[in-house]
């Protein structure tokens, strides 16, 4: 497994208080992403995503009711050991291509408004010296789709 510095998650007073400039912000900057990225869902959905892609929830908010998208990472690991808001059955991991796809940093993992934050932030990711967190806002089609395993344990 691949050690990645993690910025912290952040409280959800701290995301209400700042998540418009801290989105504003993430979204001027542009890093290189993995070649492959991911998306933990339930094993369930493993036909559902062969066939029409990752879909974008229109049901479902993110815990601040803030942006709806398809969330990837290249840790998937930190996802299923640490993410409390998520609680799946039955977890699988989809490996996605990233390319031709618009990905935006989320906002929920990097506290960074400043210019020297940003290009701090940029410089670390394209490196990838730091775990890489980003949604995005249309689903992402099966096409772009590289398999979906089965955890064994969380």
């Amino acid at each position: 497994m691949t050690m990645f510095k993690l910025y912290k998650l952040l409280t959800e007073e701290e995301i209400d208080r700042s998540l418009p400039v801290r989105a504003k912000a993430l979204s001027s900057i542009r890093v290189k992403l993995p070649a492959i990225m991911y998306h933990v869902t339930e094993y369930s959905n493993k036909d559902n995503i062969e066939i029409n892609g990752l879909v974008v929830n229109t049901n479902r908010k993110s815990k601040t009711g803030a942006q709806l998208g398809v969330y990837l990472t290249n840790d998937p690991d930190d996802i299923l050991e640490h993410q409390l808001d998520i609680e799946l059955e039955d977890p699988a991991i989809v490996s996605v291509r990233s390319k031709g796809l618009d990905l935006v940093l989320d906002p929920e993992y990097y506290d960074c408004v400043t210019e020297q934050e940003l290009a701090d932030l940029k410089k670390e990711l394209d490196e990838g010296d730091v775990a890489v967190y980003v949604y995005s806002e249309n689903s992402i089609p099966a096409s772009n789709i590289v398999s979906i395993e089965r955890v064994d344990s969380v």
